[in-house]
């Protein structure tokens, strides 16, 4: 029998003894992972109603969420695809952040995701005001909780 861990790495149970990293909470991170993606795809439309009404759409559909095969994960984010159409007939790409509480400590630190956040828009402000010729992403306004969002 073999465990999969969420990047690709197969584990017998021969191997699994022989590593001296911790398995188990690698595999616990994995299912943390895939159901989170699990979540992120069932609420897709909702992602993309937020992404339309902060580029300033009026209908949602314009805004498409990309297949799950095309997200890019980092160490402590997901990076969601979104293809927006243009009124003129094209396509712009845009990135839906999401940050993976379980890597950012979210369950033993209540917080730590808020924290995450705040540190990198505050950073995006900084270099926006400080080094203007560094180019980074435009950021288009990012949420803390159902009740609090930045445009």
């Amino acid at each position: 029998m073999e465990l999969s861990i969420s990047n690709g790495d197969r584990f017998t149970l021969k191997a699994a003894q022989k590593n001296e990293s911790s398995i188990l909470s690698r595999l616990k991170r994995s299912r943390c992972t895939a159901k989170l993606y699990r979540d992120l795809w069932r609420d897709r439309k909702i992602i993309e109603t937020i992404t339309a009404h902060h580029l300033g759409r009026i209908d949602p559909s314009t805004c498409v969420v990309q297949d799950t095969v095309t997200w890019m994960k980092g160490q402590f984010n997901v990076c969601i695809p979104i293809y927006v159409h243009e009124g003129d007939g094209s396509i712009s790409k845009k990135i839906f952040r999401c940050p993976l509480a379980h890597k950012v400590g979210e369950r033993y630190s209540p917080g730590a995701v808020e924290e995450n956040m705040r540190a990198e828009a505050g950073a995006y402000a900084w270099i926006e005001e400080n080094g203007p010729d560094i180019p980074t992403p435009r950021l288009h306004a990012f949420g803390f909780s159902p009740d609090l969002q930045v445009e």
